[in-house]
């Protein structure tokens, strides 16, 4: 996450090693990959045994940001389901093992506004994403 210590996937994969346990793990989650300025490839870069599920969400604006304040409001109201943003979703998720768990972090204002219950919002970003899934190939 750009906006702690640990702020690139550069650092993850150091810490990981340094660290030397096998419960060590790296969470891939495209809005962090795209906020750093990384390319989808480099997620190539994790040893498969520290991936144990991965984190989508698309985004309206790509690009770095390195304004902290800015940064932690982009990533509790700026997500969208997969397929409904700007930046390389499915280059990220081709670039992750095909069985790998996948959950979805999509904690925005869109969805909120749009679909103030909770269960009709789930709906919405489930159907949003095996959309984007099946025209992807994924």
């Amino acid at each position: 996450m750009g906006i702690t210590e640990v702020k690139t996937l550069d650092d993850a994969l150091d810490v990981v090693t340094s660290v030397g346990h096998p419960a060590g793990g790296i969470l891939v989650d495209p809005f962090h990959h795209e906020r750093v300025g990384h390319a989808p490839e480099k997620i190539g870069e994790i040893p498969l045994e520290w991936l144990s599920y991965a984190q989508l969400c698309d985004m309206p604006q790509g690009g770095t940001l390195s304004d902290p304040e800015a940064y932690f409001t982009d990533a509790i109201d700026g997500r969208l389901a997969p397929g409904e943003g700007v930046i390389p979703v499915a280059e990220m998720t081709r670039a992750l093992p095909h069985e790998l768990p996948i959950s979805l972090e999509i904690r925005s204002r869109f969805y909120r506004e749009r679909y103030p219950d909770p269960i009709e919002r789930a709906k919405a970003i489930l159907s949003q994403t095996q959309k984007f899934l099946t025209q992807h190939g994924l």
